[in-house]
């Protein structure tokens, strides 16, 4: 696999980890945020998860990155907010890459 898709899911896993800080940190004293909450700070743990393992050259998290970026653009979709939009469209790129990652070693 070619280390510029790597760095190009690690760039994004990193983009989408700090928009599910800043959305769970913004929802956190919201009502009605409870779920996006949980998901954002699950998502931003797998992130993170994801870039530790790519960083040692394992793409064996990239699926399951995507599976919760997946769902937490999901959730974030069903609010108005600035940051949960910020949030879904930059889970959505996070899952696409990380996909592409998954699909490339699976293959290779």
């Amino acid at each position: 696999m070619a280390n510029e898709e790597i760095d190009e899911c690690i760039e994004a896993c990193d983009v989408c980890a700090e928009a599910c800080r800043n959305c769970a940190d913004n929802g956190r004293n919201m009502q009605g945020m409870e779920q996006c909450v949980v998901l954002c700070d699950q998502c931003q743990e797998s992130c993170e998860t994801c870039i530790d393992a790519m960083n040692e050259g394992k793409t064996t998290e990239c699926a399951a990155c995507a599976e919760a970026c997946d769902e937490c653009a999901q959730e974030c979709d069903r609010h108005d907010n600035d940051h949960c939009k910020r949030c879904a469209e930059t889970c959505r790129r996070c899952a696409e890459t990380c996909r592409m990652v998954s699909a490339v070693s699976a293959t290779g």
